[in-house]
């Protein structure tokens, strides 16, 4: 199964490595840390994330920046704000499912044809 690579911005430097501990205890996910909005937007122009997980401590103002910014790399970025420790899972769970369940893709095959029968006789 892929990896989930998730971005977590916090400005509290206690709160950060506990969110990303959490993160990182879940198999399918992979957490890297930033200490703010400049260090986010930098890390995000150097690496692919499939998810940018905003601690409540982001105000709106910067949460605002970065949700323009990354937007203009990646048109339908999953960002998740206002996150505190207790719902980390289960809104980061959410995003990923919303996601996918707006991006699925569907094919149907039309083999209206394959039964039909034409009885043709050619007279000489």
């Amino acid at each position: 199964m892929n990896t989930t690579e998730i971005l977590v911005v916090s400005k509290d430097q206690n709160v950060l490595p506990v969110m990303m501990q959490q993160i990182n205890n879940h198999t399918d996910w992979m957490a890297t840390g930033a200490s703010g909005d400049e260090d986010a937007i930098e890390k995000y122009h150097h690496h692919s994330f499939d998810l940018v997980v905003l601690a409540a401590d982001i105000d709106e103002n910067e949460t605002r920046k970065m949700r323009r910014i990354f937007s203009i790399q990646h048109n339908d970025m999953l960002i998740v704000d206002s996150v505190n420790l207790d719902s980390l899972e289960t809104e980061i769970e959410a995003a990923i499912i919303r996601h996918n369940a707006a991006n699925n893709n569907y094919s149907f095959t039309d083999n209206a044809f394959a039964n039909a029968q034409c009885n043709i006789t050619i007279i000489e």
